[in-house]
C-alpha cells in the first residue's frame, strides 16, 4: 500500500485477511451507518432474471461486454456439485450475474471491487429504466468491439482507487461517523 492510498480494510473495520463475506458485511454495515435511508437495490436482481442479461446500452454496459459471467440459480446455498459450475461460470471474470438472485463482483482491492459493482449496478439501473420506454437502441457490433478493446484490461491493481477515494472524501464531509 502506498502512502496516498488509505487502508480500505481499516476504513471498513476488517482485518486484511478478511474473507469476502466479512468484507461484504462490513461494507453494508458502513453504508447503512452512513446512509440510514439506504435500501437494497432491485435493478441488478431484475437484470439477473432477464434471459439476455446485461445489454450494451450505455458505456459501462458496453465496456463490460464479455466480462460478465452468468450462473443459473440452483436453489439456496452452493451444493458441492454446484460449486464447480459456479467457478466455471465465473471463470476469469470479475463480475457475475447469479440468475434470479443478484450480482457478484470481486477485485484485486476493495476499491476495484466497489468500482466494478458500482458501475455494474448503474448499468442495470439504466437498462431497467430504458426497457420501460420501449425497444432498446443497441450500438453496432463494431462500436461495441472497439470500445471493449480500448477499455478492458487498462487498469492495474489500483483500478478503482481514485473513485473510491473520492467517495470516502464525500463521506468524510457528509458524515464522518462511518469511520467510528
Amino acid at each position: 500500500m502506498n502512502e496516498r492510498e488509505p487502508d480500505f480494510y481499516a476504513v471498513l473495520g476488517v482485518a486484511p485477511d478478511a474473507d469476502a463475506r466479512e468484507v461484504a458485511r462490513a461494507y453494508r454495515r458502513r453504508l447503512r451507518e452512513a446512509h440510514p435511508d439506504t435500501r437494497d437495490r432491485l435493478s441488478d436482481g431484475a437484470v439477473s432474471a432477464q434471459a439476455e442479461g446485461l445489454q450494451p446500452i450505455n458505456q459501462f454496459g458496453i465496456t463490460y461486454a464479455g466480462q460478465v459471467g452468468y450462473h443459473d440459480y440452483d436453489g439456496p446455498g452452493l451444493r458441492p456439485e454446484e460449486r464447480k459450475k459456479f467457478v466455471a461460470a465465473l471463470g476469469d471474470r470479475k463480475m457475475m450475474f447469479m440468475r434470479n438472485h443478484g450480482t457478484l463482483a470481486w477485485g484485486r482491492s476493495i476499491a476495484e471491487a466497489f468500482t466494478l459493482m458500482h458501475y455494474l449496478e448503474r448499468s442495470c439501473e439504466i437498462q431497467v429504466a430504458a426497457q420501460g420506454g420501449g425497444a432498446l437502441a443497441l450500438p453496432p457490433q463494431e462500436v461495441i468491439a472497439r470500445t471493449v478493446e480500448t477499455a478492458q484490461g487498462v487498469g492495474d491493481a489500483s483500478f478503482g482507487r481514485i473513485g473510491f477515494e473520492a467517495l470516502l472524501r464525500r463521506l468524510d464531509r457528509e458524515d464522518p461517523t462511518y469511520r467510528a
